[in-house]
């Protein structure tokens, strides 16, 4: 987060397992973070169409929710993933 609380970046779990266990006590989680240039960001009122554009857009997630000035969530691959699944698995409203 900046001063003004805008997302930077993300520390993904990969990153946190990848320091060997006697490095982790020291290594600062600046330099853990991957920079999201522009950041994806998102509104909770964001409509889930313009989550699927910039990810065809820009091929990456996780994308960052935030509200209020403050960091409310996160969309990452395996929660839409998930998500979509769950979608596919109900079943179809008559019309």
């Amino acid at each position: 987060m900046d001063f003004d609380g805008y997302p930077l970046g993300v520390v993904s779990l990969e990153a946190l397992l990848a320091i060997p266990a006697d490095r982790r006590q020291d290594t600062k989680v600046g330099v853990l973070v991957v920079s999201q240039r522009p950041p994806r960001v998102l509104s909770p009122d964001d409509d889930a169409v313009l989550l699927l554009e910039r990810i065809s857009r820009d091929g990456v997630l996780p994308a960052v929710v935030v509200e209020g000035g403050r960091v409310a969530g996160m969309v990452t691959d395996e929660a839409l993933s998930r998500t979509l699944q769950q979608a596919l698995l109900k079943p179809a409203t008559p019309v």
